[in-house]
């Protein structure tokens, strides 16, 4: 416990000059009480997990410190999943610059929108019978995200996957189509798939949407090259970053 409370003086420290921390320990070590009790202890403090069952679970571990704390209604930070909380963020600038919302594109509406760029692709038969069936069409919408969170230029993945020219294909055809919507995005809503909603926060912050102050990161290793863009971008901007991690996680 001597050894838990130190480390968590040096990383609030750290936090408090402005400093990104990375916390490296086994599973077990103590990584989410770590940032349960960051919660606890600043009310400015925004954990982010990888998805909303991990930031409820977390946000519950925090409310358990704070019940046993000398001030058990003291304000605390908040826990989010990264998607919604991008989501937000991107959707409250568009709101300050006079731009509609933004919504996330359903897996159906995703699936429809590759089969018109298939349509007007040259594929083998072999292939294009495949693509009736729906297992293999879930795996082309998964394979599709994988390929493009990968992208990002901080991810941690050692080695980049080789990529089937179908989907590069298909990635530059959504790419396109998404710079020819960004105009008419500017009179109704835009439905967005994941990814594209991870580049085009990119740009806004690079456009000058605010970032964060002080972040938490649950499981840095589950998270994509687009999203570890996303947080580099922040620290580059003035966010003080924890991220916690595994110890074989490779982090550039």
């Amino acid at each position: 416990m001597e050894i838990f409370d130190d480390l968590s003086r040096r990383v609030r420290h750290s936090l408090n000059d402005g400093e990104s921390v990375l916390v490296a320990g086994v599973p077990a070590s103590g990584k989410t009480t770590l940032l349960a009790q960051l919660l606890v202890d600043n009310p400015r403090m925004l954990v982010l997990s990888q998805n909303a069952g991990a930031a409820r679970r977390l946000s519950e571990r925090a409310l358990e410190i704070r019940a046993q704390s000398e001030d058990p209604h003291c304000p605390m930070g908040a826990s989010k999943g990264f998607v919604a909380e991008i989501f937000a963020r991107f959707n409250q600038w568009r709101r300050e610059g006079g731009l509609p919302e933004v919504r996330l594109a359903t897996d159906a509406e995703v699936m429809v929108q590759i089969q018109d760029f298939l349509a007007e692709m040259p594929l083998e038969e072999e292939l294009r019978s495949a693509l009736e069936t729906q297992g293999f069409r879930r795996d082309l919408v998964d394979g599709i995200f994988r390929v493009r969170a990968f992208a990002g230029g901080a991810s941690s993945d050692p080695a980049p996957p080789a990529v089937h020219p179908l989907v590069t294909q298909l990635i530059q055809a959504m790419q396109t189509d998404r710079e020819a919507q960004r105009l008419q995005a500017r009179q109704s809503a835009w439905p967005l798939d994941t990814a594209s909603l991870f580049e085009e926060y990119l740009l806004a912050v690079k456009a000058g949407a605010p970032v964060p102050e002080l972040v938490g990161i649950d499981d840095l290793q589950n998270f994509n090259g687009l999203m570890i863009d996303i947080l580099s971008l922040w620290a580059t901007h003035g966010t003080a970053l924890v991220a916690c991690t595994l110890p074989e996680t490779c982090v550039n």
